[in-house]
């Protein structure tokens, strides 16, 4: 296809290209990407926040159920203590044992809610441990996520900057190819990122199709510029042609 001291020079302007579509993709996904890895990334950290919501909740569900109960005891001992008045003063024997057997009954409602009160506040010192287990790690997990977020911003900023450099940057370069194969690059963009493709143990490396023994020999050795049959890209073989990540 293209023959002589030309070849070499269109094999590296088109490992330049290369480069520069391959830089250009990376660029465009970031920039497609961060929006969606933002909003999940905030999305994970309302629910860490929610989660700490939902603790603190429950410990004041708890301590309200224990002063609630506390409540009832003082009024249980106001009638204890305005039986006992009755009892000291009655001189009906039948009421004095009607007001002994009453006295015994809220004596063991007092016990019983003296158990439920001790427990009650376990339980809701229990919880306030959880709760500042929950906030100690949710806070570090919180922290972490804004890092996070605020690298992806930053990231994504670059990206930007990138993409509108690095176009430039390759229309410049494909300007200076033979309209031959800036048209047949402008073709395949439509349908790869990159249309020009590494030669990788004799073949494609984007899509795996085998090059004949001799034109994988000639590709390697700068002679060639084979067309992949399968995929329909330039090989060319791709050392040396890493741009510096801006990433």
């Amino acid at each position: 296809m293209f023959g002589g001291v030309f070849v070499t020079e269109l094999l590296r302007a088109l490992r330049q290209v290369a480069a520069l579509y391959d830089e250009l993709a990376r660029a465009r996904r970031v920039t497609t990407t961060t929006p969606g890895r933002d909003e999940h990334l905030a999305a994970l950290a309302a629910e860490h926040v929610a989660d700490v919501a939902d603790e603190a909740d429950l410990v004041a569900v708890r301590r309200r159920e224990a002063r609630r109960l506390e409540g009832e005891l003082r009024d249980l001992e106001a009638r204890l203590q305005e039986r006992r008045a009755r009892k000291a003063v009655v001189q009906d024997l039948h009421a004095a044992q009607a007001l002994t057997h009453e006295l015994a009954h809220l004596q063991a409602q007092r016990d019983d809610l003296e158990t439920q009160i001790f427990k009650a506040w376990d339980d809701a010192e229990a919880e306030s441990a959880r709760l500042a287990a929950v906030e100690e790690a949710s806070g570090e997990t919180v922290a972490r996520i804004a890092d996070q977020r605020e690298d992806l911003a930053v990231h994504e900023r670059q990206a930007a900057a990138a993409l509108a450099e690095v176009e430039t940057e390759l229309q410049t370069a494909l300007a200076a190819l033979p309209i031959r194969v800036t048209s047949k690059l402008s073709r395949l963009s439509a349908r790869y990122d990159n249309p020009v493709s590494g030669l990788a143990a004799g073949g494609c490396d984007a899509c795996g199709q085998m090059l004949p023994q001799q034109q994988a020999i000639d590709a390697d050795h700068d002679r060639a510029l084979p067309v992949c049959t399968g995929c329909g890209r330039f090989i060319v073989a791709r050392r040396g042609t890493r741009r510096g990540e801006w990433m």
